[in-house]
């Protein structure tokens, strides 16, 4: 499913937002974008008016699907509805934060900008005050202290993307959006305080089993498995987006992205430098027929995830 067409969600009635579904748009002057990458500045707006934050002003950055709506869409580059808008920037306002950075408005449309600013998308999660996790499904189902919401994490459709994986393992404080039971605004919940386990001994095996597959997330690559375990049940990513999400993952320095997949899994492997013999087994086309890595398959999908006992043991412990 091609996501950039999906038409932009509304958020007329919600709080903080005006309008009906026919709601006003909003637009923000992008072209602005290619030269604040260029100087380093930020590329998070601010919520008063259409303008590009200062290096001190404290941003929420949204973690979403552009499935849901959340993204572009078929509008002019830098136009959004302004109750979307307006939603996004409530949160940010009774967080304490004066901008947003969003990638439907947050990365450059020229191209070469924009794969710059791709490349270095992670680091505006790294350096963000909340990261706001928004998915429909979320934002529908009523908060509990039961554990079902970190359950309902994990079968959410955010939790399915290569790229939210990758925004997680770099934010600091993270926080859920769910549907308040009694009826109020969009709840906010802390992913570490009020949505992960606090112990194996105090909550069900399913919550506990819910709170390690988050975990392992935020955990430092240390394994190809590691990467493996994260990037194959992730399905609903491009093949090359998950080797790029992998190259982010490890951390490669100065990895070209714009070369084939190949070349960007040698670059991962030789930086992570330990790769599970089970790896070797992959009855895989390789990537050359003799020499250095021809015992290696092309894309790191073709890999196959460690499932020894050792392995097991270290992704839940």
């Amino acid at each position: 499913m091609n996501s950039e067409l999906v038409g932009q969600l509304h958020k007329c009635g919600e709080e903080g937002s005006q309008g009906r579904k026919d709601c006003q748009q909003i637009t923000f002057p992008v072209d602005l974008l290619g030269t604040a990458l260029e100087l380093g500045k930020s590329t998070a707006w601010l919520y008063a008016s259409p303008r590009l934050s200062m290096p001190n002003d404290e941003y929420i950055a949204i973690s979403h699907v552009w499935s849901d709506g959340t993204g572009v869409g078929a509008k002019i580059p830098g136009t959004v509805n302004t109750c979307l808008f307006d939603f996004f920037a409530s949160l940010g306002r009774r967080l304490g934060c004066k901008a947003v950075w969003w990638d439907a408005l947050s990365l450059p449309q020229e191209d070469s900008a924009r794969s710059k600013a791709l490349n270095k998308m992670h680091w505006n999660y790294a350096h963000t005050k909340y990261t706001i996790v928004h998915d429909n499904y979320l934002v529908n189902f009523k908060w509990s202290d039961d554990g079902s919401p970190c359950l309902a994490l994990v079968l959410s459709t955010w939790f399915t993307r290569g790229w939210t994986a990758l925004e997680l393992s770099m934010s600091n404080k993270v926080m859920v959006l769910f549907k308040d039971p009694k009826g109020g605004p969009t709840l906010f919940n802390d992913l570490d305080k009020d949505v992960l386990a606090s112990g194996p001994v105090t909550v069900s095996r399913t919550h506990r089993f819910a709170t390690c597959l988050i975990q392992r997330l935020r955990r430092p690559i240390s394994n190809v498995a590691d990467l493996l375990t994260i990037l194959t049940p992730r399905r609903t990513s491009w093949v090359r987006d998950r080797t790029i999400i992998a190259g982010l993952l490890a951390r490669v320095p100065n990895c070209n992205f714009k070369r084939g997949e190949s070349l960007i899994v040698r670059d991962i492997l030789i930086y992570v430098g330990k790769i599970p013999h089970t790896c070797l087994l992959h009855g895989r086309p390789t990537m050359y027929d003799i020499g250095g890595f021809s015992w290696c398959p092309a894309v790191l999908d073709d890999m196959p995830v460690d499932l020894s006992p050792r392995h097991e043991r270290e992704l839940w412990r």
